[in-house]
């Protein structure tokens, strides 16, 4: 089967927030990407989902030519076995390209869990998956480059 359609890398980046910076701390273990795709359609919207345990969905449209990982977030220095509340944010729902011309995607969703508890050393894990999605415009125009977008973890506890 031949493929007419462009490759598409996706990066996301990330933007954290701490609610009380002063006691904990928080390490990226991996970021939140979706590696890179090919789009084969953009007659109507296709998704592409990472889920927070890492299990991947997608529509027949898109084609994974290196995987993603979903992303995930140390935080340490909190009181033991304390409740961190965790909340995720999309700052801006358009993935963007440094091509002007070329299509983007949206940032549809994040998948995360509210509440994580820490463990006996006062850390805990955060996993965080999400969703991005063609537009539908029909064109697929998408170039073989990065596209980025942000969002926003809070911690609080």
């Amino acid at each position: 089967m031949k493929l007419n359609s462009k490759i598409l890398s996706t990066i996301l980046g990330l933007s954290l927030l701490i609610a009380n910076a002063n006691a904990a701390l928080i390490q990226e273990i991996q970021p939140l990407t979706f590696g890179s795709i090919a789009v084969l359609a953009n007659d109507d919207t296709y998704q592409y989902s990472i889920t927070r345990q890492g299990g991947i969905s997608k529509s027949d449209k898109i084609i994974i030519v290196s995987p993603g990982q979903r992303g995930l977030y140390r935080v340490s220095d909190l009181p033991p076995n304390s409740v961190v509340v965790v909340t995720a944010q999309i700052l801006d729902n358009e993935l963007d390209s440094t091509e002007l011309n070329n299509e983007r995607m949206d940032f549809v969703s994040l998948d995360s869990v509210g509440a994580y508890f820490t463990d006996q050393n006062g850390e805990a894990v955060v996993s965080v998956g999400g969703t991005i999605s063609t537009k539908g415009g029909g064109s697929l125009v998408y170039g073989n480059l990065p596209l980025r977008g942000d969002y926003l973890i809070e911690i609080d506890f």
